[in-house]
């Protein structure tokens, strides 16, 4: 062993020479306790390092060392050993065995107490530091973190907030491109339906001028025999009388009937031309109140009528002390006497026939008077909501009227007597008329049996109108195609759900059809048609039935119509 132990001890802060029992017992200005001593050989130093790792998971007392009053100065070492600019040598104490008993036991004794503890000591403070620093490290990186989140959460927010608002604005664009698709679609419609009511005016003009030039050619040959036979000047003034009715009867030819009536009240002569059979060729009455006794007046006149509508014709009013119920009574029926005049003058001179919306005062019965007088009708509509034709009806007017080819008799809606046009309504029709080309039937009542009846029967129907039936779905369409309908041009959906699936049935099957008409409302799938979840059902409906329009088949022939409520 070395004799480097025998050397004096000094303290690392003073300066001073000092041994342990002097250090321990003299009580310095600087309170630190030194143990330096100079290496005598590697084995001492790493036998003390062995003994320190063996004492240093053992539990710190810091009363012993607050009792030694070592706290203070050995953090002050500790400090000073662990600065990075100045690193001191470790602190070691050797023990020799050289050294006197009592100097060896009583440096023994504080090495076995103190050095333990300054490595423990040691070994703490520098984990405090290391985990000070990793704090920090960690904080500043948990902070450079947040800035980061903070920075994505913005821009996570701020591109949520653009894709809504450009999902905001595909919808509207959706919706204005909807909507202009629609507008597009009722412009079109429109246009069709003005063609072809132009169409119709054009025929109907033509038809006006052939029986106009026509009369005017009697008269005017009637006036020229009149001339030639009187030569007097009274007859001179007769026939120029004549020949200004003559003219007044090529101006009348073109008047309403209302304005018949008022002219008939100018004058003399305009009375003797607007009360003339030839001038009464179409009669037309609706939306006044009539009474029988007037019909029956204007009887007198139609006895060369060809076409009489009555439209929305209103009883008399009701009297303050008259009930309900003795109103109805009294009014049922009040102008079928007078249209049974009407009826008899024209006979078999009236072709067509139109009576609807005439609830109570115009009943069944009205049928079975046209089926008696006027045997050369072609074409019929009767439309009520009070008394819709029955099976016995149709079958008294298909045995006195056996030439009708265009019969309309749907009943309106809501209908007082629903069971009443049903099937088997359906099949007499058929039967009644097998030349039928022109048809509209409908009801809730009626349903894919009937129709196919119909269409078997009558070959040649080339326009049908289906109104407020149940809905017609893929098999109905094609139980009613399968025997019929082959020369079928047009086909009216008026209040009657139909399926995508049928129309393209009735497209592939019917291989003459031209015009497939839609006409919905939301009442007509719905009750409630305020209902929020019932208005978005019908317009996925509409949605399904507007993209058929995109089929090649149905592009050219599906109309849609959308009635609001």
């Amino acid at each position: 062993m070395s004799t480097s132990t025998e050397l004096p001890l000094h303290c690392p802060t003073c300066g001073e020479a000092c041994g342990f029992g002097e250090h321990l017992s003299s009580v310095r200005s600087c309170q630190k306790l030194c143990l330096t001593t100079r290496r005598s050989s590697e084995g001492g130093l790493m036998s003390l390092y062995a003994q320190r790792e063996n004492e240093i998971n053992r539990p710190l007392q810091l009363e012993l060392l607050d009792a030694l009053s070592l706290a203070r100065p050995l953090r002050k070492i500790l400090i000073q050993r662990d600065s990075p600019s100045s690193r001191p040598p470790v602190l070691a104490v050797a023990v020799s065995s050289r050294a006197a008993e009592a100097e060896a036991d009583t440096g023994h004794t504080v090495a076995q107490l103190g050095v333990p503890w300054l490595g423990r000591l040691a070994l703490e403070a520098r984990l405090q530091q290391l985990a000070l620093e990793v704090q920090e490290r960690v904080s500043l990186k948990l902070e450079a973190l947040q800035d980061e989140v903070k920075r994505r959460s913005t821009e996570v927010r701020r591109a949520r907030r653009e894709s809504e608002r450009m999902h905001r604005e595909k919808q509207q664009a959706e919706e204005r491109a909807a909507e202009l698709e629609r507008q597009v679609d009722i412009s079109v419609e429109m246009l069709a339906s003005l063609r072809y009511e132009l169409r119709e005016r054009d025929e109907q003009l033509q038809r006006s001028l052939g029986w106009t030039a026509v009369s005017a050619c009697v008269v005017w040959s009637r006036l020229d025999l009149h001339w030639r036979g009187n030569r007097s000047s009274e007859s001179a003034v007769c026939s120029e009388r004549l020949r200004l009715k003559a003219a007044l009867f090529c101006v009348f030819t073109y008047l309403d009937t209302r304005s018949l009536l008022t002219a008939a009240e100018v004058c003399k002569d305009w009375c003797s031309v607007a009360r003339h059979p030839a001038v009464w060729i179409r009669v037309t009455l609706e939306n006044t109140r009539v009474s029988s006794k007037f019909l029956m007046t204007l009887s007198q006149w139609c006895s060369q009528t060809q076409s009489l509508v009555l439209h929305n014709l209103k009883p008399r009013s009701r009297g303050k002390k008259e009930s309900k119920d003795e109103y109805l009574r009294s009014t049922r029926g009040g102008l079928e006497v007078g249209l049974e005049a009407v009826l008899k003058a024209a006979g078999r001179s009236l072709i067509s026939l139109s009576v609807s919306h005439c609830p109570n005062i115009l009943t069944d019965r009205s049928l079975w008077l046209v089926s008696c007088h006027c045997r050369a009708l072609q074409s019929l509509t009767f439309r009520s909501a009070s008394d819709p034709a029955g099976q016995e009806v149709i079958w008294a007017l298909g045995a006195g009227c056996r030439n009708i080819t265009t019969l309309h008799i749907a009943p309106l809606q809501p209908c007082l007597q629903p069971g009443r046009f049903s099937n088997r309504c359906l099949q007499t029709i058929g039967r009644c008329w097998p030349n039928l080309c022109r048809a509209g039937v409908g009801g809730a009542s009626c349903g894919a049996q009937g129709l196919a009846s119909l269409a078997r029967n009558c070959v040649n129907l080339c326009e049908l109108e289906l109104h407020h039936m149940n809905e017609v779905n893929q098999e109905a369409a094609a139980e009613i195609c399968r025997d019929g309908l082959q020369q079928l041009h047009t086909l009216s959906f008026i209040s009657t759900p139909v399926t995508a699936r049928a129309l393209l049935h009735f497209s592939s099957a019917c291989v003459s059809l031209k015009c497939v008409l839609v006409q919905l409302s939301i009442s007509d799938y719905f009750e409630d048609a305020d209902n929020e979840e019932a208005k978005r059902l019908f317009e996925e409906i509409i949605n399904n039935l507007q993209a058929l329009r995109k089929c090649p088949a149905l592009s050219d022939v599906l109309q849609i119509r959308v009635k609001k409520p």
